[in-house]
């Protein structure tokens, strides 16, 4: 829908626009496993921020050579206008990427890419209320359908999430059955337990054997 009337549309294009959506949502689903698990939101940052840098700068130097670092350190008119730009575009990322890594960790991958779509299709609505923008009917389709994706998530994956944390753990629930030596007394801080674990029966008493 959205490269039929694309008068650039190009197959490398395309594929590279799908393979980086799924690679975006595998970082997601990635950094909300660490989030959760083993690490907080800055130190995340901490660890990714130095291979990041490398990445883009190896890019950057294949696709633009040295000329952009030349630039910055040979005496001119704006150099340090520029210099004082990225160190506030650098301060706006850190930002940015600590505050992305919260909002993963207090809710989840999906639902950030879910408030993604919201943000795109809030853009495009401010561009055309404000500055006059065509909305063409593919356009408006795709807005729909997406805002369709968001309603369906909003109503039914929350539902979804509880009853996952309803099922029952079956080994929490067999083991104690089977060894015979359920307690009841678990959370009181006491020897109740232990004393009320001792004089219970086994369901399977061993078997004396004479020699």
């Amino acid at each position: 829908m959205c490269s039929r009337k694309e008068v650039n549309f190009h197959m490398l294009g395309a594929l590279f626009a799908g393979g980086a959506t799924f690679l975006r949502s595998a970082k997601s689903i990635i950094q909300g496993k660490l989030l959760t698990e083993k690490m907080d939101s800055v130190t995340l940052l901490f660890y990714m921020a130095p291979w990041s840098a490398a990445f883009l700068a190896v890019l950057m130097i294949l696709s633009e050579g040295a000329s952009p670092i030349l630039m910055l350190i040979t005496p001119a008119d704006g150099v340090f206008n520029v210099i004082c730009l990225l160190i506030v575009s650098g301060f706006n990322a850190c930002l940015l990427n600590v505050t992305n890594f919260l909002v993963t960790s207090y809710t989840s991958p999906v639902t950030l890419q879910v408030l993604g779509n919201v943000k795109n299709c809030m853009a495009i609505g401010v561009s055309v209320a404000i500055f006059g923008n065509d909305l063409t009917f593919d356009q408006l389709v795709g807005v729909a359908v997406c805002l369709l994706g968001v309603w369906i998530y909003n109503k039914y994956g929350k539902t979804i999430k509880d009853s996952e944390k309803q099922l029952p753990n079956l080994n929490d629930v067999e083991l104690p059955k089977l060894l015979g030596t359920t307690d009841h007394h678990t959370n009181t801080g006491d020897d109740s337990s232990v004393k009320h674990n001792r004089g219970t029966k086994p369901m399977f008493p061993s078997a004396s054997v004479a020699v």
